[in-house]
């Protein structure tokens, strides 16, 4: 919390937490190209949950943005 101009304000640091959030992408990578387990466990949840369609035009463009970065 910040207090700007007298009133208190959450202020967080985009930066840092996209790079957190791609750092826990890439070790979960690697835990399921390490673990059948792993691997196991991830598809029963993903068939458990089933799929969530995205229209809005910013996240859909946000995602994509996401999955393009994740395969490169």
């Amino acid at each position: 919390m910040k207090d700007i101009e007298g009133l208190p304000n959450l202020v967080l640091n985009v930066t840092t937490l996209c790079a957190d959030l791609f750092g826990a992408f890439d070790e979960y990578r690697k835990e399921l190209i390490g673990s059948a387990e792993a691997r196991d466990r991830f598809f029963k949840t993903y068939r458990d949950t089933g799929t969530v369609d995205v229209r809005v035009p910013g996240q859909v463009a946000a995602w994509k943005e996401i999955v393009k970065n994740a395969f490169t």
